[in-house]
């Protein structure tokens, strides 16, 4: 029998460990859209990425020794209590069965004790899961389906989640007897699993049948074993990457060996992690078998990271944060379950007098990055302040200037002790000074009318002369998503969107004027023609310059340039007949980066069942006399764009079609109000032109890719010049149309 003192120590556990937690319980605010994240819409939803996520560092905490009352598990339990609209779905989503098994992690074990509003939250989603079993006569027999892309994962992940209800007792024998969650657990184990999940298998029969498992079943433990010992002690390995294992073992891996292998060498030590968390309890009954291997897959993984700076390696072998983040909540569960294996109390006890002696050391002497010091000296000019931790940066738009989330703290100076946190958040945008000032110069051009309809931009701003920035700081748009972010789950407001985007959009448009602007000559070369031979000119001459392409598409790239420059020429022959129509307010750079949405409460609309509110960002193209179909021509394009990279069933992508399709109508009947005969022929030159633009962007990035010495991703790029170039011939071709059917 194997005791907690006989389990080899992993050297400096204490000190890595606390690091590790630190960073965890850090996290909300570091990463505070993927740990307990800002609700995106009215019912409360969140991000799918942050649900994921917050699961994780909820069962980090817990395996740490975190208790239900803590105050970090108590503000997740709170995070998570999102009602069930059983109306609205009748199947659990992998999403949902996250926020479920979060739900279970935070409930106590004894029923007796457990809030009866917890099983609001709790028993419609077991009641949804349990409908989600096959019937008798599927090949899935009795078989529970999630996914639908691997039913074995979807039995599995379904039954491990009925096994929490039923250790809680919470799982009513109305929906599943106790029998039957055994018999189906005991027909799980099977050879159609990934190692991780197979050792979840194993571990989950082990725990319900008296730790004990059938002799084949230990056949099935035994070749987990094998293969793990084969491996030098990792599971799920892909075989061409056996030479990093080696470097791990060595003691020899470094960043770059990562980098091109990143997601299979992330999967790998997923998988590790947890084939060592699920085999861990059975050490009990087969110690001659686990323990070998489990002490040499753990310390294969700690020995790559350990010690004071175990974040900050981790942080640099997986620099994304959904990535750090799991492979963070992950090892630390693993560490716990093999470090705290049968121990009398929970780690968190046990290394708390090496947390007090840590902090009372420790000394904060990080100097921070150019743009850090900058943004400390415009916070002082404007008011005695200092920065909480580090920019978080926010940039999501086309433009050059950078936009970060800082934490702002007021130094009383009488008692600067004690620092006064006014704000949770702000934002600064800085970039270029002449960017920047364009943009305060703009919102200052707005009439009172529209200006709710934009963020607002202070005057006032810190320049750096000696970079040529410029600093300007706004007030933080909490709870405000891009309409980019919500993009992936748009079918949740999709008929708000559909009803209120078009008038808001008209609104700007309009700037509160009852009668449309005049006419103004030359808008249409200023705004459309001249632009577009600049964009053309920069597009082609990427693969004039370069050798990207081969000698038949080299071709057909110079026939599509002369197409286009043709009909450019044509454009400008009959741009009289095109170029006079009415002005109006245009953003001038409309796409889903610069529109701001959140749900709003019934408080805030004063009757009028509003149930979204808007903001507008990025407004250094914006025009006092302008056109309409600019951005509408923009905004489809960007709409267009982003429906091609989902898949047609992807709920996301009709409604996205049937957002094109609204915006459609609504700036078709504002054309027609305005007696602006032109304005549908107009909106599509401006979808050629937003297309060119895209194409010119991204022959910047070829042109960096050249200069790496990375020929591959610049060809990519050229191809997608191309297809972007004959996407806009097309818009074009449409225009001169509907001309020669007007003579």
């Amino acid at each position: 029998m194997v005791k907690f003192y006989e389990v080899p120590p992993l050297p400096e556990l204490e000190t890595t460990l606390v690091h590790l937690v630190l960073e965890l319980l850090r996290s909300p605010v570091t990463y505070p859209q993927l740990v307990l994240s800002q609700r995106i819409d009215s019912r409360g939803e969140v991000a799918p990425d942050a649900v994921r996520i917050t699961y994780h560092y909820v069962a980090a905490l817990q395996a740490f020794g975190y208790q239900l009352q803590d105050y970090e598990l108590d503000q997740a339990l709170k995070w998570f209590l999102l009602p069930f609209p059983r109306d609205q779905i009748n199947t659990l989503d992998p999403i949902e069965m996250n926020r479920l098994e979060a739900l279970l992690l935070l409930c106590p074990h004894n029923a007796d004790f457990t809030a009866p509003e917890l099983m609001e939250y709790i028993h419609p989603r077991l009641e949804c899961l349990i409908g989600q079993r096959t019937p008798g006569d599927d090949e899935f027999e009795g078989h529970f389906l999630i996914h639908g892309d691997s039913p074995a994962f979807d039995n599995l992940w379904a039954l491990k989640t009925l096994a929490m209800a039923s250790e809680r007792r919470v799982l009513r024998p109305t929906l599943m007897s106790e029998d039957e969650l055994k018999n189906a657990l005991d027909r799980l184990i099977g050879d159609h699993y990934r190692d991780k999940d197979l050792a979840l298998a194993l571990q989950l029969r082990y725990q319900h049948f008296n730790r004990n498992l059938k002799r084949s079943q230990q056949k099935y433990l035994e070749r987990l074993v094998k293969y793990g010992r084969s491996n030098l002690g990792v599971w799920d390995l892909r075989q061409n990457l056996m030479w990093l294992v080696h470097h791990m073992h060595r003691q020899e891996l470094q960043i770059g060996d990562v980098a091109e292998n990143r997601d299979a060498f992330r999967d790998m030590i997923l998988s590790t992690c947890y084939v060592v968390e699920n085999l861990m309890p059975m050490m009990y009954s087969y110690p001659h078998l686990l323990s070998g291997i489990l002490q040499q897959s753990i310390e294969l993984w700690w020995n790559v990271f350990q010690g004071e700076h175990a974040a900050d390696r981790l942080h640099d072998l997986f620099p994304e944060p959904y990535d750090y983040l799991l492979i963070l909540t992950r090892t630390i569960i693993a560490v716990c379950a093999y470090a705290g294996a049968y121990s009398e109390k929970p780690l968190s006890e046990r290394i708390l007098p090496h947390v007090y002696r840590m902090l009372s050391l420790q000394h904060d002497d990080r100097t921070g990055s150019r743009v850090q010091v900058n943004l400390q000296k415009a916070l002082r000019e404007w008011m005695p302040l200092e920065l909480i931790g580090e920019p978080i940066d926010l940039k999501l738009g086309l433009s050059g200037a950078n936009v970060v989330r800082i934490q702002p703290r007021l130094i009383n100076p009488l008692n600067p002790d004690f620092p006064v946190q006014f704000a949770e958040s702000l934002i600064v945008k800085y970039g270029p000074v002449d960017e920047i000032d364009l943009e305060r110069q703009n919102y200052a051009r707005l009439p009172q009318a529209i200006r709710s309809c934009f963020v607002s931009i202070p005057q006032e701003s810190y320049i750096d002369a000696a970079e040529g920035r410029a600093y300007v700081i706004m007030a933080d748009l909490v709870n405000y998503y891009t309409l980019y972010e919500r993009l992936p789950t748009l079918n949740q407001i999709r008929d708000a969107l559909l009803d209120e985007l078009g008038p808001f959009l008209l609104r700007m448009h309009g700037g509160g004027e009852a009668q449309p602007s005049a006419d103004r000559q030359a808008l249409l070369w200023e705004l459309y023609l001249l632009p577009m031979q600049e964009y053309v000119g920069r597009a082609f001459r990427l693969v004039r310059d370069h050798a990207l392409l081969s000698q038949q598409e080299q071709k057909d790239a110079y026939n599509l340039h002369d197409e286009l420059n043709r009909l450019l020429g044509a454009l400008v022959q009959q741009q009289l007949r095109l170029g006079e129509f009415p002005t109006a307010y245009m953003h001038g750079d409309l796409h889903s980066r610069n529109i701001m949405l959140r749900s709003t409460s019934p408080w805030e609309t004063n009757g009028n069942n509003q149930r979204l509110d808007f903001k507008l960002i990025d407004l250094e193209k914006f025009e006092i006399m302008g056109d309409a179909a600019v951005d509408a021509g923009q905004f489809l394009v960007d709409l267009e764009l982003a429906r091609s990279k989902m898949s047609d069933t992807d709920f996301a992508h009709a409604a996205i079609g049937q957002l094109m399709e609204r915006l459609t109508l609504v700036y078709t009947q504002f054309g027609a109000a305005r007696s602006d005969e032109m304005f549908a022929a107009r909106v599509e030159l401006a979808r050629a032109r937003a297309l060119l633009r895209i194409a010119k962007g991204r022959t910047k990035y070829a042109e960096t890719r050249l200069r790496e010495s990375r020929k591959a991703p610049a060809i990519d790029a050229a191809h997608e010049v191309m297809d972007y170039a004959r996407q806009a011939l097309l818009h074009l071709r449409q225009v001169l149309a509907v001309l020669q059917e007007d003579l």
